[in-house]
C-alpha cells in the first residue's frame, strides 16, 4: 500500500540502507499475512449468513492484535528480537496458509 511504502522509505532514510533487507522481508510479508487474515473474515462475513457482525469484528480485531504483537517484539524487546520475531512469522504464515486452505474449500468450517 501507499502507507507501507512511505513508512519503509522514511525508515530507510532515517536508519540507513543496511536495514533494507530486514524491512523487505519482515514488514512486507507480515502486512500481507495480516491482510490474508483480514480478508478471510471479511469473506466469511460476506458469504455466510450467520455471525456476520462477529466476522467483521474479527476481520479488524485479529490483524490488529497480531500487529500489536509484531510491534511489541520489535519495540519492546531490544536484544535478541529475532529469536521472537522469526517464530512469530512462522506461526503467522501457518495461520494465513490455513485460512487460505479453509477459504478455498466449498464451505467455511
Amino acid at each position: 500500500t501507499g502507507f507501507a511504502s512511505l513508512e519503509n522509505i522514511l525508515y530507510l532514510l532515517t536508519n540507513g540502507i543496511e536495514y533494507a533487507f530486514l524491512r523487505a522481508f519482515f514488514p512486507v510479508s507480515s502486512h500481507a499475512l495480516f491482510g490474508v487474515i483480514m480478508g478471510y473474515y471479511f469473506g466469511k462475513a460476506k458469504v455466510i449468513d450467520y455471525h456476520t457482525n462477529w466476522n467483521r469484528i474479527f476481520a479488524f480485531l485479529f490483524p490488529f492484535l497480531l500487529h500489536g504483537v509484531y510491534n511489541y517484539i520489535l519495540i519492546g524487546i531490544s536484544s535478541h528480537w529475532t529469536y521472537y520475531l522469526i517464530p512469530f512469522m512462522i506461526i503467522l504464515w501457518l495461520i494465513a496458509l490455513h485460512r487460505i486452505k479453509v477459504a478455498n474449500q466449498v464451505t467455511f468450517l
